[in-house]
């Protein structure tokens, strides 16, 4: 008997990075980035939410502390739509650039 592990299998994302690594770094470089720019923002938040629900479930907050936490939560979710919109656009830029790293000009 063999102690060898069976090789795994590839999953969609290296499938992808073997067909279009260009690609996929770039996207890996935005997410990388747009988690380092909204690290602070969305840890400070987090922890408002934490604060507040202190080891509760969100279903038992009542009056005030239930508003406080579903205006945390808005605050949270405006903080990510702000992060996926600027990783689609580092992205972007990533890729739209010519070979001297300066932007493409449509």
């Amino acid at each position: 008997m063999s102690n060898a592990r069976k090789p795994r299998k590839p999953t969609a994302r290296d499938r992808m990075r073997l067909a279009d690594p260009v690609t996929v770094n770039a996207m890996d470089a935005a997410v990388r980035a747009g988690a380092a720019r909204f690290a602070g923002p969305m840890d400070a938040v987090m922890g408002d939410i934490r604060r507040l629900l202190a080891g509760r479930s969100p279903a038992a907050l009542r009056g005030a502390e239930a508003v406080e936490f579903m205006s945390l939560r808005a605050e949270l979710d405006g903080i990510a739509m702000q992060q996926k919109r600027f990783m689609e656009a580092d992205a972007h830029s990533r890729l739209n650039r010519d070979e001297g790293g300066e932007p493409v000009r449509a």
